[in-house]
């Protein structure tokens, strides 16, 4: 049936939904009462409905975002000249007359669809895929240099500090000391070496080494301690002087506590995770001159008592106290020295009277210790040769002079060698914090810088605190906060050969 084409209804277009998705309505009808609107208008738009098939499209615009109704979707693809498509039949488009084809209707084919203009391309990306991926490089870049700039501005202010400078890998506290020790288990034969230190969070910290892993491992002394007594935390002085000592069975560390009294905790657990407290504190009631340090030894020989000695100096500053654990309990012992350095270092090692020849055989029945009288290095003994009492040692005269004051150097000392451990090996920091060596070796000392064989540049700045093992090893902090280990012998004492740094 044909339909007027002034009177055709208005129909959406027939056709499958397509991708570009626009809302449109119509828009308002044009003004009906324009008197100047002449029949040749009416003809021409006749015609123009007449080619669309009979569809009168009263004009679309896109819709408002406001719009509460959807409208039905606008026609697909138009193309506005259709003179290479038109059949000859239909003869060409009137002049005013608007040529459309819609998808899916006669004359319609795929080149008639616009196709969006391309992206410009930069380095064969799009222009987005390219800023994309400058801006994402830059950011890298940035955050690169800000990585960079953090690392080597805090190593060089580590580098600038004083005392155990800064944390190092094992995140020291400043100025934190060292104690150490090694020992055999009995039951296992395996060789073990264990570095005492302070932590910034204020715990106390053992890093152990054994001759079957090869490698070092870490324990929370402080938190061991919590655990097993169920205690809500350990008091613990800040930066406290250490002393930690073995008879290959049970490990007991000596420090101060915040009200500057010593103290104990002690371990018998293979897994060095049962640390408990210990009843020096409740039996002695040591009270500590504010910068002292702490000197322990366990003696254990044949002919021995099987003692644990713990020095440290009085609250008056002067005095080097001692006390003693025999059979088995605390009692105070005798002053040692009346006139020690403030914050003098203190170490005990273990000798042998008489070149080991004595009725008590090569036993280390004999005790040295050394501390600072003013700039002075003093030796102090005891054994066979003065009849178990304390006596000045090396004829009265100091083993070397000219010690810093203010503070004190840390001392460590050891004996070594083949016959009977007669020779002696005090380590103690000179100016600067460089590694002194003073070395016995049966008929006077002898001292001198000691040289660090193989040691990295971050090892030659200069040391904070130092420890010593009867294994012939030597730990220092130095001023970035790492602990290096040094190993020496009996051939060259002076010469100490890095073996590296302490990291667990």
């Amino acid at each position: 049936m044909e339909v007027s084409p002034v009177d055709a209804p208005v129909r959406p277009p027939q056709h499958e939904y397509w991708d570009e998705k626009i809302c449109v309505e119509p828009e308002p009808a044009a003004n009906n009462n324009n008197n100047n609107a002449s029949s040749s208008s009416s003809s021409e738009k006749s015609a123009a409905i007449a080619a669309m098939g009979g569809y009168q499209a009263q004009g679309l615009r896109r819709a408002g975002t406001g719009s509460d109704n959807i409208p039905e979707p606008a026609p697909a693809y138009m193309k506005g000249d259709m003179s290479n498509t038109i059949s000859p039949t239909q003869g060409p488009p009137q002049p005013g007359q608007a040529a459309f084809l819609y998808k899916d209707e006669p004359g319609f084919s795929r080149g008639d669809v616009p196709h969006p203009v391309a992206d410009r391309q930069i380095m064969g990306l799009s222009k987005k895929t390219f800023i994309l991926v400058v801006s994402g490089l830059a950011l890298f870049f940035v955050v690169l240099l800000a990585v960079i700039l953090g690392v080597t501005l805090g190593r060089g202010a580590s580098g600038d500090k004083s005392g155990s400078g800064g944390a190092g890998a094992l995140g020291l506290l400043e100025g934190s000391r060292l104690s150490a020790m090694n020992w055999t288990d009995p039951m296992s034969g395996v060789e073990h070496s264990a570095v005492f230190y302070q932590h910034a969070s204020n715990a106390l910290m053992m890093s152990v080494h054994d001759s079957t892993s090869q490698a070092w491992r870490s324990v929370n002394v402080t938190a061991s301690v919590m655990n097993t007594t169920k205690a809500i935390g350990l008091s613990v002085l800040p930066r406290t002087p250490l002393a930690c000592v073995t008879n290959a069975f049970q490990q007991s560390c000596y420090y101060l506590n915040a009200e500057r009294r010593v103290a104990e905790i002690y371990n018998t657990d293979p897994a060095f995770n049962g640390w408990q407290a210990g009843v020096f504190g409740a039996k002695i009631q040591a009270r500590a001159a504010p910068d002292s340090r702490i000197a322990a030894v366990w003696q254990v020989c044949q002919n021995c008592s099987n003692s644990i000695l713990v020095a440290w100096q009085d609250a008056n500053g002067a005095d080097v106290k001692l006390a003693n654990f025999t059979k088995p309990d605390w009692a105070q012992g005798p002053t040692l020295f009346e006139s020690a350095a403030p914050g003098t270092g203190l170490a005990f090692s273990t000798f042998n009277d008489f070149r080991g020849t004595s009725p008590f055989g090569t036993d280390p029945n004999a005790l040295r210790m050394y501390t600072a009288s003013g700039t002075n290095l003093v030796e102090l003994l005891n054994g066979p040769e003065t009849n178990f009492a304390w006596g000045i040692g090396n004829f009265n005269n100091p083993v070397t002079s000219g010690l810093s004051l203010n503070p004190s150097p840390d001392i460590a000392s050891i004996t070594y060698g083949n016959n009977g451990w007669d020779n002696n090996l005090v380590t103690f920091l000179g100016s600067k914090g460089r590694l002194m060596s003073a070395v016995y070796r049966g008929s006077g000392w002898s001292v001198q810088a000691a040289t660090l064989g193989g040691a990295p540049a971050s090892a030659l700045d200069g040391f904070s605190s130092i420890a010593a093992t009867q294994g012939m090893r030597v730990y220092a902090i130095s001023q970035r906060g790492d602990i290096h280990e040094f190993s020496t012998n009996s051939t060259n004492p002076f010469l100490l050969s890095w073996s590296g740094v302490v990291n667990a």
